[in-house]
């Protein structure tokens, strides 16, 4: 039941009502949401796959998926820098052998993430 999405969803509940008791419903409910609109929307896609163009595939679905994700995140400056940084440093380390870029791009990230928090708590 914890998905990207569903765990993107209810982080955002959670900080926002610690002190609710019953609050991993929340997460339970997100998970049951997105399983049956997942279930519907394929039956969906096996009745109307064939109007998308076959050039479309999924290249463009899943990406818009996580930037769905963290599109609200752009508002916070340190997140945007984390996020550059992470980008950038899966360009630079992409032709790495045994594709190694998958590890060590966000041990990167949290590094750069670690690093502004370390810099924000100086202040």
């Amino acid at each position: 039941m914890v998905t990207d999405q569903t765990f993107a969803v209810s982080s955002r509940y959670f900080k926002n009502n610690k002190i609710n008791n019953n609050s991993h419903y929340h997460i339970l409910g997100a998970g049951i949401t997105l399983w049956i609109t997942w279930q519907l929307t394929t039956i969906i896609g096996i009745f109307l796959g064939s109007i998308v163009p076959d050039e479309w595939g999924l290249k463009f679905a899943i990406p818009l998926t996580f930037l769905a994700i963290i599109v609200n995140e752009f508002r916070k400056l340190d997140h945007v820098f984390v996020m550059l940084i992470s980008g950038i440093s899966s360009l630079i380390f992409f032709d790495i052998p045994f594709k190694a870029y998958i590890i060590i791009t966000p041990l990167i990230g949290l590094l750069s993430a670690l690093l502004i928090i370390k810099f924000k708590e100086k202040k």
